[in-house]
């Protein structure tokens, strides 16, 4: 079980260990917003789409040898890890919680945080994301590996509909566009192994078919990728994605 005592403790040992690698994907960070930089210009990868239920760490590790991985997380738009100081165990607190992620999210609080404080947008958000290369991963085992991770919020559909009158075709403009994003990113970055997840359908009550749908239709325009692995806890949504994606 996580607490906050052991997340505090983790921090800390990723500070004393690994000190000079938090600096260094600190320093070799990119934020975005919108997509003003993207050109398209990467050629066409092999497309080989896997849909796993289970443990997203084993997944990034396992895609390691691969190559340069990436693995998008979902995370919180205002908080750096979202609520993993106070041991939650979401998906952006287990990137956190195996990894140097919190100790580098945790320098951009007020700049890239900051600024979406902000601006929330009807709790639909902005097309804002924070690339940081070269994040240390490790399992239960003590298996490393490196990994860079794309932090980028889905919109918060229940919030939004709930709170803001946000309708249903704004919420799907919204997430179409932030998944376009995403893959942009990752092509301007290089990135040829990919590693997603049901991307804002739980916490954000997004449409676990809509947005496995969205991904696919991208992929028809974002095809520079060798490897996307969709890594998904838990067999509702993993079945949902795995019938449109394969």
């Amino acid at each position: 079980m996580y607490d906050t005592v052991t997340a505090k403790h983790h921090v800390e040992l990723m500070e004393a260990l690994h000190s000079s690698c938090i600096s260094r994907s600190v320093s070799e960070s990119v934020m975005f917003k919108n997509k003003s930089f993207y050109i398209k210009k990467y050629r066409e990868g092999r497309m080989e789409i896997k849909v796993t239920n289970g443990d997203v760490i084993n997944s990034i590790l396992d895609a390691t040898h691969r190559g340069k991985v990436c693995v998008i997380n979902p995370g919180s738009y205002k908080t750096p890890g979202g609520k993993f100081l106070d041991g939650n165990t979401g998906k952006e607190e287990t990137l956190c919680a195996n990894s140097t992620l919190y100790n580098v999210l945790s320098e951009f609080n007020d700049t890239y945080y900051n600024s979406n404080r902000e601006f929330t947008n009807k709790l639909l958000y902005a097309n804002k994301a924070l690339y940081t290369p070269n994040i240390l991963f490790t399992d239960n085992d003590g298996v490393a590996g490196m990994a860079d991770v794309l932090t980028c919020t889905p919109p918060n559909k229940y919030g939004a509909m709930r709170y803001r009158e946000v309708t249903e075709d704004e919420n799907r403009a919204s997430l179409l566009s932030r998944i376009d994003l995403i893959l942009c990113i990752a092509e301007h970055m290089g990135v040829r192994n990919l590693i997603l997840c049901d991307y804002g359908c739980n916490l954000y009550h997004q449409d676990p078919r809509e947005v496995a749908e969205i991904f696919k239709s991208q992929f028809n325009k974002h095809k520079s990728f060798d490897y996307v692995e969709f890594s998904i806890v838990g067999s509702g949504n993993y079945k949902i994605f795995e019938e449109v994606l394969r």
